[in-house]
């Protein structure tokens, strides 16, 4: 069962399930950015006399299915920016498929949980259809949910200082599975995505680090960008 911590949001879809780890309220920076950008940026936080940055992670390659409903909720939350808000999504990396894990990614105003289930995954094979979800998962989600769209990304791994972190994601690709799974991928209109990430507790020091930063922040979803990207 679910903690019953006061201080945790908890998605009502997920009680019963036994998640492995409770992540912090944490905010998150977006920079989304074309390829000329990317290399100012790259120029700009590597001569950047208030940043230590130091690589903390091998480059990766992550891959994400996307849940939603027949309503579409969660693609139309995030588009509407309701502020609070889940994106439920099965995730693994490079082509480890045999254990995957299962987020529940919870918004609520700028700050965001994180609800991890790790997942031994029989037959490795990814869960692009109903008939998977079920077999993964409890089943108070799989009777409601469907996998929708997978994404994929290579994604290089920083820290700035004060435990601040930094992500570079590129090569975006997305694929969409319903109705019908498609078999080919189709490359993100955005180049890349820099993302800062750090503790609400951090807000001060993440603010002094980044004050000189000069491109701009957006709110940027692969789920929505990607749904955007195959459906239109």
């Amino acid at each position: 069962m679910l903690s019953k911590n006061k201080n945790l949001i908890v998605d009502k879809m997920c009680e019963g399930s036994v998640f492995e780890s409770f992540t912090d309220p944490r905010y998150e920076i977006k920079i989304p950015l074309q390829k000329g950008q990317l290399n100012e940026f790259n120029t700009y936080i590597r001569n950047n006399s208030k940043v230590r940055l130091k690589k903390v992670y091998s480059n990766r390659k992550v891959n994400s299915i996307y849940l939603d409903d027949d309503d579409l909720s969660s693609y139309a939350d995030n588009v509407a920016g309701i502020s609070r808000r889940i994106k439920r999504r099965f995730r693994w990396y490079d082509n480890d498929l045999n254990s995957i894990v299962f987020e529940n990614k919870i918004k609520k105003n700028k700050a965001s949980i994180k609800q991890s289930e790790r997942i031994i995954n029989k037959g490795s094979r990814p869960p692009v259809n109903r008939k998977d979800v079920r077999r993964l998962l409890h089943k108070s989600i799989s009777s409601k949910f469907f996998p929708n769209l997978e994404v994929n990304y290579q994604r290089e791994y920083y820290e700035l200082g004060f435990g601040i972190r930094m992500t570079i994601d590129t090569e975006m690709k997305f694929r969409k599975l319903h109705p019908i799974v498609q078999s080919k991928f189709t490359s993100s209109p955005v180049y890349a995505v820099v993302e800062f990430k750090y503790s609400v507790a951090q807000s001060a020091q993440a603010k002094s680090l980044l004050s000189g930063i000069q491109f701009r922040v957006f709110r940027h979803s692969k789920y929505v960008i990607g749904m955007d990207t195959v459906c239109r």
